[in-house]
């Protein structure tokens, strides 16, 4: 947003991508897909982690649709659907929309469903986003401080939320390249967070509106704990945390939260 300037421009940005014929491969929970998507040319290929999803735009009366379920994978196209167990491991319903994403893709590339069961049952993330790292003490360390925006640090809490544990704390730096919504979405963060878990560690540039969000959100203010570095963060965690917790970094990479600095 800091170098779009604002998200409209952002929306047209990406939208112009479809002008020049690509195929497109749509989120059914977008609220701009849905609006614009009779802009396009020919219909889209929608994606979902549902599969039921009422009223998708189409022109032939019958929306192209591929959603990857907990349990399964459906694909619906020219009134026929078509449907494979699959067990997915990838935690996060926001890691199974990208999934869907791109297993919509290859069946536009004519990759048959089926050839591809393996490899979603089978599919890793990349390093830095959310590694599971057990800790000598018996804690558990969840690592997904790659980089952070807003939608990233509201799925990253969710997923850190189905987590066992006698405790779930978060230790959050701040957002890069917000712009003007800076300190609105930093504040949204952390009242989605409060109800996500039961210790905040915080640090960054917008610590205040993380704070601010997460006693709105209903974390007093002995769950929330300010740090002025990852160094002070690794102390405190030292010093507090048990081994039956789970703790999750999460921050933007100017914040280099895997550095004791």
């Amino acid at each position: 947003l800091e170098i779009m300037g604002s998200r409209e421009r952002l929306e047209e940005t990406k939208w112009a991508l479809f002008g020049k014929g690509a195929l497109a491969i749509l989120n059914a929970a977008d609220s701009v897909s849905r609006r614009r998507a009779n802009e396009l040319a020919s219909d889209p290929h929608w994606f979902a982690t549902e599969e039921f999803v009422p009223s998708l735009p189409s022109r032939g009366g019958s929306a192209k649709l591929t959603a990857l379920l907990e349990d399964r994978v459906v694909h619906r196209a020219r009134g026929k659907s078509i449907e494979y167990p699959v067990d997915f491991q990838l935690p996060g319903e926001h890691n199974r929309a990208s999934a869907a994403a791109a297993i919509a893709g290859a069946i536009d590339f004519e990759v048959p469903l089926d050839h591809m069961l393996d490899a979603i049952a089978n599919l890793e993330l990349p390093q830095g986003r959310y590694d599971s790292i057990p800790l000598q003490n018996g804690t558990r360390l969840i690592y997904d401080a790659y980089n952070a925006n807003a939608s990233g640090m509201i799925a990253a809490l969710d997923a850190f939320a189905s987590e066992r544990a006698s405790r779930r704390i978060a230790v959050l730096g701040g957002m890069a390249e917000l712009g003007s919504e800076s300190r609105e979405l930093h504040e949204r963060v952390g009242a989605h967070a409060a109800s996500r878990v039961d210790l905040l560690v915080i640090r960054g540039e917008y610590a205040t509106d993380l704070v601010r969000g997460a006693i709105r959100g209903g974390l007093s203010p002995a769950q929330i704990v300010f740090v002025e570095s990852n160094v002070q963060a690794a102390a405190w965690l030292r010093q507090h945390a048990n081994p039956d917790d789970v703790i999750l970094l999460k921050g933007s990479r100017k914040y280099k939260l895997e550095l004791g600095r």
